[in-house]
């Protein structure tokens, strides 16, 4: 059996070590959490398998394509320039005088 986890803290309970140690092997996305898994006691074989997120996931938004999905977008970024923000409801009124 292989074990695979994500370490929320550097250093994991005697719980999480002993489950780790009962399986074959164990996987985790990082670095940092190899490391908590072994400094707290794992003696199986942790293998590092990062998550793998692209990085163009992380560039600058770009413009919806949809013409109603972007009237949405350009809508809320105006009301946000305007320091409407928060859970209130724009009136129908309202949203077709942006138009």
């Amino acid at each position: 059996m292989i074990g695979v986890d994500v370490a929320d803290s550097n250093h994991m309970s005697k719980w999480a070590v002993d489950m780790a140690n009962l399986t074959t092997a164990f996987i985790v996305n990082s670095k940092w959490s190899y490391d908590a898994y072994v400094e707290s006691g794992v003696k199986v074989p942790v293998h590092v398998v990062p998550h793998g997120l692209e990085s163009e996931w992380f560039r600058e938004r770009q413009k919806p394509v949809h013409p109603v999905i972007r009237f949405l977008s350009d809508l809320k970024e105006k009301y946000k320039s305007f320091g409407v923000t928060g859970k209130r409801s724009l009136s129908r009124e309202t949203c077709l005088s942006a138009i």
